[in-house]
């Protein structure tokens, strides 16, 4: 290759092409930063982060730069770590807000569970508990409407209605247990 030769390398002068290749490797890195599951693997606990494959996979979906990823497996402390995130701050939002989405959606799960195990208990309640928690419930009622007839004022009203109504509401309760439960053995439950 000849001096002239050198100077031109496919229509590009060779210093700006040397310049290029150097942009280039600058912004690319040249392949020492560590990777996404190496860098989340190791400052992903610091963060917080559960779920490390899915914040694994948002690095690798939108090519988190090489300093980034170099920072987040050199941090040896959440702030150093925290630091470190402030380019991609948005994408482990995102993680993290479909982390906690799961999260609440385990914990409504879970709660469904915990009252249909709740409703399957209670028909094992006893038939006889029940009736005679009615019985007591139909003579308590029965007392309290004697008393609203027999309220001598505004105030004594009032009261002996409150009890009628919390009593009333209770019975229908009860009744309501009560039948749930007949309904179970006529089913086999």
């Amino acid at each position: 290759m000849t001096g002239s030769d050198r100077s031109q390398i496919g229509g590009i002068t060779y210093d700006l092409a040397v310049r290029r290749l150097l942009c280039v490797l600058v912004f690319v890195g040249c392949g020492d930063a560590p990777t996404c599951n190496q860098a989340l693997g190791h400052a992903g606990p610091l963060l917080g982060i559960e779920d490390i494959d899915a914040t694994i996979a948002a690095c690798e979906q939108k090519g988190w730069r090489g300093d980034v990823r170099t920072c987040l497996a050199k941090a040896t402390s959440q702030s150093e770590a925290v630091a470190c995130t402030d380019p991609v701050k948005a994408d482990i939002a995102m993680v993290l807000i479909d982390q906690a989405d799961k999260a609440v959606k385990e914990s409504a799960r879970v709660e469904r569970d915990a009252e249909h195990a709740k409703s399957a208990a209670a028909p094992r309640a006893s038939v006889a508990d029940l009736a005679h928690q009615l019985e007591d419930l139909r003579t308590r009622v029965d007392t309290a409407v004697a008393a609203v007839a027999s309220s001598k004022n505004a105030a004594e009203l009032e009261t002996n209605q409150e009890r009628l109504v919390v009593l009333q509401r209770e019975s229908a309760a009860v009744k309501e247990k009560l039948d749930i439960v007949m309904a179970a053995r006529g089913s086999g439950l």
